[in-house]
């Protein structure tokens, strides 16, 4: 289960930059928006799965609140750079944006 969650907790973070640099690379709305959401998604697995794995004692607590502590930094500043964001005219076809 370590190994597992392990991996699972390296995928969601690995995605974390490439979003978000995509998301500025773009300069579309639409893009940023998607990006945006994945980014939120990684984020919170990442988060759930660091607490999970201090709760199955597979981390030192210690260890885990450092990267809580980290990732609620992480939406503070996520929360200001989403405000940024522009709506353009380019139509979502799914209609989500």
């Amino acid at each position: 289960m370590a190994d597992m969650s392990k991996e699972l907790i390296m995928q969601n973070a690995m995605m974390l930059c490439p979003k978000i640099v995509g998301a500025e690379g773009g300069d579309m709305y639409i893009l940023r928006m998607e990006n945006a959401s994945t980014i939120r998604t990684n984020a919170r697995e990442l988060e759930t799965q660091i607490k999970a794995t201090a709760l199955f004692e597979n981390c030192r607590e210690v260890d885990a609140a450092i990267v809580v502590k980290e990732m609620d930094q992480f939406k503070v500043l996520f929360k200001i750079w989403f405000s940024h964001f522009e709506k353009d005219d380019l139509e979502d076809e799914w209609g989500l944006y």
